[in-house]
């Protein structure tokens, strides 16, 4: 992040339900990473297949797809 921003990263399936939020709050400028375990949020474990990950900032929004392979 270039600057100090609001954020919200979560993860959905592939009918756009919401499984799992990992980030949402202010994170400070630089570079951060986030690991997802595969669980919901819940902590039930998902079942392969494809799912999206969301990033929202306050200068836009980013979605790509990723594979569940475990």
């Amino acid at each position: 992040m270039p600057v100090e921003t609001n954020v919200c990263l979560a993860v959905f399936d592939a009918s756009g339900r919401r499984v799992a939020e990992l980030v949402h709050g202010k994170v400070q400028p630089g570079v951060h990473t986030r690991s997802w375990d595969g669980c919901d949020s819940q902590g039930r474990h998902v079942a392969k297949g494809i799912y999206i990950y969301r990033l929202e900032t306050e200068a836009g929004a980013l979605s790509r797809k990723m594979v569940m392979v475990e």
